[in-house]
């Protein structure tokens, strides 16, 4: 199994974005060291918790700063471009190329369907013969069980901190 590493590049409140920038360079350089597969950037706009809104870009920074890692990005929002730039990056299922479904959008609800669709419909390519998916799954990593339950916690409710408190009753 190969594993990819999908980086929404988050921007945390009160930090520079460039902050997220750099982040995201040096995880894609860990990764890169670690023998992950691929490297995926994702795409967002009009959102302060993600930084990604230029894809091309970082995709070109995290190529000159790595090694082997293959990267990508994980996904056109389509809304945002001309219809030419679209043609020119996606005709996928089309021209018989690889497909990645992002599981982590819709908690798994679709997949199988989504799946059934692209193999069915899938036309082989020379390099591609035969259907090859992705499924995109979320992970999160920490030092520790409780460091990872805490960011989780702080992701799903776009907190930029959490504070516990702890208090006695008698």
């Amino acid at each position: 199994m190969k594993i990819s590493v999908l980086d929404q590049s988050p921007a945390t409140l009160g930090k520079s974005q460039h902050l997220a920038i750099q982040e995201s360079l040096a995880l894609a350089g860990h990764c890169d060291r670690l023998g992950y597969h691929r490297y995926w950037v994702s795409e967002h706009h009009n959102s302060d918790s993600i930084v990604g809104t230029a894809p091309e870009i970082l995709m070109a920074a995290i190529a000159a700063t790595t090694t082997r890692i293959r990267v990508g990005s994980a996904g056109v929002m389509l809304p945002h471009y001309s219809a030419l730039k679209v043609a020119e990056q996606l005709l996928a299922a089309h021209l018989g190329l690889p497909y990645a479904y992002a599981y982590f959008f819709t908690e798994g609800r679709g997949t199988e369907q989504a799946l059934e669709l692209y193999r069915r419909l899938y036309r082989p390519s020379e390099r591609y013969p035969v259907p090859h998916a992705t499924i995109c799954v979320w992970a999160l990593a920490a030092q520790t069980e409780g460091d990872a339950r805490l960011q989780d916690l702080a992701a799903r409710f776009a907190l930029d901190e959490i504070v516990i408190n702890t208090w006695t009753h008698d």
